[in-house]
């Protein structure tokens, strides 16, 4: 018999992979095989559940969070399908659960820039597409704005003209006369 244990984290309790092994551990039948598997639904945890299916490194950075506090934050590097990836998990960087005590001020206060900065250093990376994770957000301010900025910033400043950004970049650099940002013919 085999035995699968794949549990989603408990908010700043448990991780999925500390609640499967749990599971696994109080299961005491000797035989058959027990699988723990990681699972997240795109909020904290994402990040570790791809590592533990796909393995590669953590990239850790010193960056800002949700309230530009100095943090040390991290994403993945991986491979997939013979592409280099990198996983951004939101909730590094501006996880509610970042505000300890949340207030309307906090609440204002909050910013997404910290995402920002580990995107653009996982952007330096020489990766073939970027996967970010929104689940878990302690903010909801105009980030959109910084993204547009930020994606400004590669098309000009990163020669990664082969890149594949998940949420929408598809195509070539704009420095390249033949495509637009999308990719298409003009």
């Amino acid at each position: 018999m085999t035995i699968l244990a794949a549990i989603d984290s408990f908010k700043g309790s448990a991780s999925s992979f500390e609640l499967n092994q749990a599971a696994l551990n109080g299961w005491f039948s000797k035989k058959g095989e027990k699988i723990n598997r990681p699972i997240a639904d795109g909020g904290e945890g994402t990040a570790e559940a791809i590592y533990h299916a796909l393995g590669g490194q953590w990239r850790v950075i010193e960056g800002g969070d949700l309230l530009f506090r100095k943090v040390s934050c991290r994403y993945l590097l991986t491979v997939y399908a013979g592409k280099r990836l990198a996983v951004i998990e939101s909730t590094e960087v501006i996880g509610l659960d970042l505000l300890k005590e949340p207030t309307d001020q906090t609440i204002r206060s909050a910013s997404s820039f910290g995402l920002g900065e580990l995107l653009k250093d996982a952007l330096t990376q020489e990766v073939d597409q970027v996967i970010v994770t929104l689940g878990g957000s302690g903010c909801s301010d105009d980030c959109h704005i910084r993204w547009e900025w930020l994606f400004r910033w590669w098309l000009r400043s990163v020669a990664v003209a082969r890149s594949q950004v998940s949420w929408g970049y598809r195509g070539k650099s704009t420095a390249d006369d033949e495509t637009n940002r999308v990719g298409q013919k003009p």
